[in-house]
C-alpha cells in the first residue's frame, strides 16, 4: 500500500511539473514573417519602430502612415497569439486600411514575437504596452489626445490593461476574454479549485475593465472556436459602460479582423470618436 501511495504521489508531482512547463506552449505562438518584413521595409508608408523596454531588451514593430495630417489620431493595435506586426500590417495594408482612414496605425511585437527580444508572459506584455504608449505619444505626428487602443484575441487583455492605466480616447476589442483562467480551461478544463494555482498567466482583463473610463466597442462571435462568446459577454459586464456589444453569427475566430461587417462597425466607432 505504501509503495502504491508513493507511486501515485510521484505521478501527481510529475503531472504538476508537466502542466507548469507546457504552459508557454499552450499560450504563446510567436512567429516572424521575413517576407512581410522585407516588403514593409521597402514601402515608404511604413516606418519600423524600435523601443527599449529594459536592459538590453527591445520591442520592434511598425508604424503605418495612413494619413497626411500632423498630428493625427493613432490606433495602437495588440494582435492575436500567432500574429506578428509585419505579417499583420502587410495583410491589412490596402483595402482594409480605408476603414481606418484618418488614423495612423501602430503594431509592436510582444516580447519574443517578431524581432522583439525576451520571452512572452502576461506581466511583460502588460508592462511593454505601457512603454509603447509612453514612447509613441511623444512623437510630433501623433495626437496624444486621440489615441485609440485595439486588441484582438489574446491582445484584448493587453489592450484593456493599457486602457485602464493610460488616457485614451477609445477602445476596440475583438474576440476578447475575461480572464486567463478562462483561456486555460478552454484548452484543458482542469484549472478549478486548488488547481488554479498552477495557472502561470493571469491575463485578468475583467479586473482592469473596472478601471476603464471610455466606452468600448466589443466584437465577438457565437461561432468562435477559440474564445467562447460567453467569455466576451462576461468581460462586457465588467465595464461601467460599453458603446456596443456586437455579436456575429457564422464567424470563426480568425475571420473577424478582416470581415467587412466588422470593419464597418469599427469605422462607425472611429468616426463617432472623432466627432466628440
Amino acid at each position: 500500500m505504501q509503495k502504491i501511495l508513493i507511486v501515485i504521489g510521484f505521478l501527481i508531482v510529475m503531472i504538476v511539473i508537466m502542466i507548469f512547463f507546457i504552459q508557454p506552449r499552450m499560450f504563446f505562438f510567436p512567429n516572424h514573417d521575413i517576407e512581410a518584413y522585407t516588403k514593409l521595409s521597402n514601402d515608404s508608408r511604413f516606418e519600423e519602430i524600435k523601443i527599449n523596454y529594459g536592459k538590453n531588451q527591445y520591442l520592434y514593430g511598425w508604424f503605418k502612415h495612413n494619413t497626411n495630417n500632423t498630428p493625427a489620431p493613432l490606433i495602437i493595435f495588440f494582435g492575436g497569439n500567432a500574429q506578428s506586426s509585419a505579417e499583420t500590417l502587410w495583410y491589412l495594408k490596402d483595402d482594409v486600411a480605408r476603414y481606418y482612414e484618418g488614423y495612423n496605425f501602430l503594431m509592436m511585437d510582444y516580447p519574443g514575437y517578431g524581432l522583439s527580444t525576451g520571452r512572452p508572459n502576461d506581466r511583460r506584455m502588460f508592462a511593454s504596452a505601457l512603454t509603447i504608449y509612453d514612447y509613441i505619444i511623444n512623437r510630433e505626428d501623433v495626437d496624444e489626445n486621440n489615441i485609440v487602443v485595439m486588441g484582438n484575441s489574446i491582445g484584448s487583455g493587453v489592450a484593456v490593461h493599457l486602457a485602464a492605466k493610460r488616457e485614451i480616447n477609445g477602445l476596440i476589442l475583438i474576440a476578447p476574454y475575461d480572464r486567463g483562467l478562462s483561456l486555460y480551461n478552454s484548452v484543458l478544463n482542469i484549472f478549478h479549485g486548488p488547481l488554479t494555482i498552477l495557472a502561470r498567466y493571469k491575463f485578468d482583463a475583467a479586473t482592469y475593465a473596472k478601471e476603464v473610463d471610455v466606452a468600448p466597442l466589443i466584437i465577438a462571435s457565437y461561432d468562435d472556436e477559440i474564445i467562447n462568446y460567453q467569455l466576451s459577454k462576461n468581460l462586457a459586464e465588467h465595464f461601467d459602460n460599453i458603446y456596443k456589444l456586437f455579436m456575429l453569427n457564422n464567424f470563426g475566430h480568425n475571420h473577424m479582423l478582416t470581415s467587412r461587417i466588422v470593419l464597418e462597425e469599427i469605422n462607425k466607432y472611429l468616426l463617432m470618436l472623432r466627432e466628440i
